[in-house]
């Protein structure tokens, strides 16, 4: 991406217009395929294809529709672990982590964190699979609810930097500017913000906001497995992380008194820094 103002308008639209096309065959040919009396239960493409297989019983179907499932996964895990393994890196590079997590490749490929981030998601994968015994159905689900939980919980921090950086450097330039000045800018912060601090609670402590409205919820009907578990689980990661933050940034205090931050930026992300003012 070499100018935002006009790159990413573009992959927006292409990307929803593949997105919306690709959806909309995939929805098309369940309408087509499934009664209209059994569409109220089906939540999903999951359960629309086990529908559509107890009905054509295709093996070589089967396989084809496990192979696009995987390669979906791994086609949305791998951009939103890229965005997020090179700000790790940047910010090493910024002393607030170690020197080493900023090293990139030739094509710009935080490979440091890359392969961190691939070891620490490996060892929490099996470790999450031996404690639900093998249970394909509870490990999805606390995989699932700790990998949004802890991303979401980032943004609570990451939001509010609006303001900040508006009453900090009020002259940046700025690709992208959210109007209706100072109010419009907070009443963005506070919208999302609510939106986000709701999703950290029902994912983090599920339950808590129904029993705000007097509603009964069971983590073990819901998840498949204890509440213990899975507080330890989802509890204890952030704890984790929030003291490994801590760590990084006192290793990287180091470099940050001897001046030496920044040094092993690839060349090609200062010529993009150039560009874009």
């Amino acid at each position: 991406m070499r100018n935002p103002k006009r790159d990413v308008p573009r992959m927006i639209v292409s990307a929803g217009v593949i997105a919306a096309v690709i959806y909309g065959l995939v929805i098309l040919g369940i309408v087509l395929v499934i009664p209209s009396a059994g569409l109220s239960n089906v939540s999903g493409f999951v359960d629309a294809y086990s529908s559509v297989a107890g009905v054509l019983h295709s093996h070589p179907l089967d396989v084809l529709f496990a192979i696009l499932v995987i390669i979906t996964l791994i086609g949305s895990g791998s951009v939103w672990l890229e965005g997020a393994d090179r700000t790790q890196a940047i910010a090493a590079l910024d002393g607030a982590a170690p020197a080493w997590m900023g090293r990139f490749t030739s094509f710009g490929t935080p490979i440091a964190v890359n392969l961190s981030s691939g070891i620490v998601a490996s060892a929490m994968c099996i470790v999450i699979f031996i404690a639900t015994h093998g249970s394909l159905e509870s490990f999805f689900a606390v995989m699932l609810a700790l990998t949004v939980s802890t991303t979401t919980a980032s943004y609570i921090f990451i939001f509010p930097a609006l303001t900040i950086l508006r009453r900090r450097y009020p002259d940046a330039d700025r690709p992208y500017r959210v109007p209706g000045g100072t109010a419009g800018a907070w009443a963005a912060v506070v919208i999302t913000e609510l939106f986000v601090v709701v999703t950290v609670i029902t994912l983090v402590w599920p339950g808590a906001i129904n029993a705000m409205f007097g509603q009964s919820y069971s983590v073990k009907a819901s998840w498949g497995v204890s509440r213990a578990f899975f507080e330890w689980t989802t509890l204890g990661s952030l704890v984790v992380m929030v003291l490994l933050g801590l760590v990084f940034w006192q290793i990287g205090e180091r470099n940050r008194r001897a001046g030496l931050v920044g040094i092993g930026i690839p060349a090609e992300l200062l010529a993009e820094s150039g560009e874009q003012g």
